[in-house]
């Protein structure tokens, strides 16, 4: 049987720990994401619409073309914005990612590496109530919908982000009927984590807690932690087999291996 793909959550601590409490997980609105880019589409019909504001402008009195230009563009902008909340503010997303050894990523979304991630699968019993997961294409050209957009047309404008965040290797599972305009919590089931890893610089102390609380309930649940490469920025994922594994976790602080230098 072939070995099923691992997506991965990267978060804080805190974060963590609601998860496993609360038994459900934080899933955000697109509209507020940290990419100001997010959902940012073009429209089949903006060339008749530019060309009929286009005439209509004609009227107002620009002291030149270069002004007239912007109040076009500043105009398209808000229409493009309106377009933007009716077709994707009730959509939520999941992100996730497969690039775990990505110190870019543990620094953006793990608290500075401090953080924790968990490895999820897309299971026959849907890990979570979600349509996916779908990997994000990342392109610089963002995509064109019709004015009556069909589901396709927003799920591949959902999954579509621009080439500069390609580093991410992006997986989303997607969410709607949003009614909080900041995201809403959704069941999560612990039991279905496959896998835990603990960030560069997660605290050894914070780590063994958790490693052993895992054990007593998540048996099944394989441990892992992500080290320097050595003469490299590059991250490696190591497995965590007992408490003991974690004492130089925090290896960018930590003075324990001093006496070897």
């Amino acid at each position: 049987m072939e070995e099923a793909q691992l997506f991965y959550k990267l978060c804080t601590l805190d974060r963590f720990r609601q998860m496993l409490v609360n038994k459900s997980i934080w899933v955000s609105s697109v509209l507020e994401f940290n990419d100001c880019m997010e959902a940012m589409c073009s429209y089949s019909d903006a060339d008749i619409n530019r060309q009929n504001l286009s005439k209509q402008s004609q009227r107002l009195n620009f002291e030149d073309e270069v002004r007239r230009e912007l109040f076009l563009d500043r105009v398209e902008s808000l229409r493009q914005a309106k377009r933007r909340r009716e077709y994707f503010s009730d959509y939520g997303a999941l992100c996730l990612t497969t690039n775990i050894t990505s110190s870019t990523m543990w620094g953006h979304y793990a608290d500075g590496g401090r953080g924790i991630a968990i490895a999820l699968t897309k299971a026959d019993d849907p890990l979570v109530k979600g349509l996916g997961p779908y990997r994000i294409r990342y392109s610089d050209e963002n995509n064109v919908l019709s004015s009556d957009p069909t589901d396709k047309e927003i799920i591949d404008t959902l999954c579509t982000k621009s080439s500069e965040w390609e580093y991410e290797e992006e997986w989303r599972f997607l969410f709607r009927g949003f009614t909080n305009k900041m995201g809403s919590h959704y069941d999560f089931f612990p039991d279905n984590i496959k896998q835990i890893v603990f960030g560069p610089r997660c605290d050894s102390e914070e780590a063994k807690g958790i490693f052993e609380y895992v054990k007593v309930h998540f048996p099944h649940c394989e441990m892992h932690m992500v080290y320097p490469k050595s003469n490299s920025f590059r991250l490696r994922l190591v497995p965590v087999n007992t408490r003991f594994d974690l004492t130089d976790i925090h290896w960018m602080n930590s003075k324990e291996g001093d006496d070897f230098i």
